[in-house]
Order: C-alpha cells, then sequence, then structure tokens
C-alpha cells in the first residue's frame, strides 16, 4: 500500500497523554493507528517506540479511567481523542480500510485456555503446599460470585407465648387419640385369647362310604334300625332286610321321634367272608339290655347291602386249649 494513505499517530508526551492540538480533519483508520510508523520517518519512529514501551509498561486502562476520559473529550471539543495501544491485525483488515470510533477503548486481553489451565495449576500447587506446612485445609464460604455468606442469626423468642409448643387443644387430641388406641387394643388382645369351646361332635361319614366294608354296612343298619332312622336303614338294605325297615316305620307312626345319638352302642363281628357275600354277628347295648342279631350281607358293585336279619344268642364262651401232654418214652436229661 501507499505511504501516503496512512496517517502518522499524533505525538505522546513522558506521560503518554496526547499533545493537545488541533482536531484532526478526517477519522484516522485502523490500519494507520495499528501499523508501526515506517523505516523513512525516524523520527516518529522512535517517538512511536518509546511511547509503545511505557504503554507496555502500564495494565490496559480500566473502566473508570475509559469513563473519564471519554468526558474529558465530550467536554472538551477541541482534545484529539486519546490513542490507545490496539492488538496487531492482519492484513487483510488493513486493506480494508473500515474507519473506527478513535474514542472507543481497546477491549482487555484475554487469556487463552493453556494460560487458563496453568493458572488453575499454580493455585492448585500453591493450596497443597499450605495443607502440608499448616497440617490443614482452609474452609473459606463463599457464594457463586465470591463473596462470603453471612450465617442467618437464629431468632430467640422473648416470651413464652412465642415458643412452639402445643396448645391445650392439641393436648386433648392427642390424648384422646393415645386413650382410644389403648382400648382398641386391649379388645383385640381379648378377642384374640378368647376360645369357646368347641362341643364334641361326632363325624357323620355318608351311608355310602360305611358300606364299602362289611362290617360298617351291618353295624350302621343295625344302629340306624334301634335310632328310628329308617330311610338310611332302607338305603343300606335289600331284599327281606328292607322289607323289615320299612315295617318298622310304619309301626312307630308319625309320631315317632329318632333316639339321640349314642343312646344305642353297636359291636360287628365278621364271622364268615368271600367276595361276593359275608356273615356278620352284630351286639346291641341300649338300655343296660344287650341283644344279638346275625345279618347276611351281598355285594352290590363297590357296596355291601344287609340282605336278612335274624335274632341269635350269645356266643357260648370257647373251652380253653389243654397243655401239650408230657412225651413218656423221652429219654431222660444227661447228668
Amino acid at each position: 500500500m501507499a505511504s501516503d494513505d496512512k496517517k502518522t499517530p499524533p505525538d505522546l508526551d513522558a506521560d503518554g497523554d496526547e499533545e493537545r492540538g488541533a482536531e484532526p480533519s478526517q477519522p484516522k483508520s485502523r490500519g494507520a493507528k495499528e501499523r508501526p510508523a515506517r523505516a523513512s520517518e525516524p523520527d516518529e519512529e522512535a517517538e512511536g517506540g518509546a511511547d509503545e514501551a511505557e504503554e507496555d509498561g502500564d495494565d490496559a486502562p480500566s473502566a473508570s479511567k475509559r469513563r473519564g476520559s471519554a468526558a474529558s473529550e465530550d467536554e472538551d471539543e477541541d482534545e484529539a481523542p486519546r490513542a490507545s495501544k490496539r492488538r496487531a491485525t492482519s492484513e487483510d483488515e488493513d486493506d480494508d480500510g473500515e474507519d473506527e470510533d478513535g474514542e472507543e477503548a481497546a477491549p482487555p486481553r484475554k487469556r487463552s485456555a493453556r494460560q487458563v489451565v496453568e493458572a488453575r495449576s499454580k493455585k492448585r500447587a500453591a493450596r497443597r503446599d499450605l495443607e502440608a506446612k499448616d497440617g490443614e485445609r482452609p474452609r473459606r464460604k463463599r457464594t457463586r460470585a465470591g463473596v462470603k455468606k453471612k450465617r442467618r442469626q437464629e431468632h430467640v423468642p422473648a416470651t413464652e407465648a412465642e415458643l412452639n409448643t402445643p396448645d391445650r387443644a392439641t393436648t386433648y387430641m392427642l390424648a384422646s387419640v393415645v386413650a382410644a388406641t389403648l382400648i382398641l387394643w386391649a379388645f383385640a388382645r381379648t378377642a384374640c385369647n378368647f376360645a369357646p369351646p368347641e362341643p364334641d361332635r361326632h363325624r357323620v361319614a355318608e351311608a355310602d362310604v360305611i358300606a364299602k366294608e362289611p362290617r360298617g354296612a351291618g353295624v350302621e343298619y343295625e344302629l340306624r334300625l334301634r335310632e328310628r332312622h329308617f330311610d338310611i336303614a332302607a338305603r343300606l338294605a335289600t331284599g327281606s332286610a328292607a322289607e323289615a325297615a320299612s315295617k318298622a316305620k310304619e309301626a312307630c307312626g308319625a309320631s315317632c321321634t329318632p333316639l339321640e345319638r349314642g343312646a344305642v352302642l353297636c359291636q360287628g363281628t365278621i364271622l364268615s367272608r368271600d367276595a361276593t357275600s359275608a356273615s356278620l354277628r352284630v351286639r346291641c347295648e341300649q338300655d343296660g339290655k344287650e341283644d344279638f342279631h346275625q345279618l347276611a350281607l351281598t355285594r352290590e358293585g363297590t357296596l355291601w347291602r344287609v340282605t336278612s336279619r335274624e335274632a341269635t344268642t350269645a356266643p357260648s364262651a370257647a373251652p380253653a386249649p389243654a397243655p401239650p401232654a408230657a412225651d413218656a418214652g423221652a429219654p431222660d436229661a444227661a447228668p
């Protein structure tokens, strides 16, 4: 690019302030501010080098300084805009020649990610060294913004009315709940432990179940006939035994009531038995009297039924067997 298009920076004094002078006729371009002076202008180059050295020694201008400089420039229109150090730009931006406002301050330099990581590692190393020296880690309570959080003061009640205690209504309600719970527990405890005496009831089996054996069928027939349960006796009999049950029912009449269970006790003894028939003697005791009857049974399918019933006497006692006699011709025992 031609040197005529460039604008030389204004002269700066030793403190880095701009010399008071006439306002420039036209604003400076970005390339003119950021490019250093050429070697053809030795005076300006030396002057600019001294100014840059002084500016490098100082930090970036703070926000308060920038606001102060902007206010002073508004008050004095004859003053030239203060020169600010800007980051070097590429040649493409210099060629664009875009005009910028000279009063705008340069943003602070941003650290790279590597510099941030190195700074954090240095802080951690310093913290470890401090822990190694003191033996414990210093703890600081800070909020997200880095400001120490103030501890909230607890409210101390000044009077007795401010104490967090239950009132009288709450106390009565709790007492009623406890009393109701204890009363219900006592009732439940009593109900669980109380068991009424169960009556000793005999298990009544079905006639079809009892009739699967000849002894059960014969004893059940005789027992039901004597207790006046004629319908059950008729179900367990056939032939002449069934007719005997029907005649006994007619003789008893309509006003005949059955006897209580246990009034008659019966016991049966099998005299003979084969695959289709059996003979049974039944002894019954009623009102202190004993009766004996002999029953004949036949098999129908899986059930036994009584075919006949005849009265008989008590069986005679069989004589005891005599002990075996000693053999006279047996040799004597050896001496």
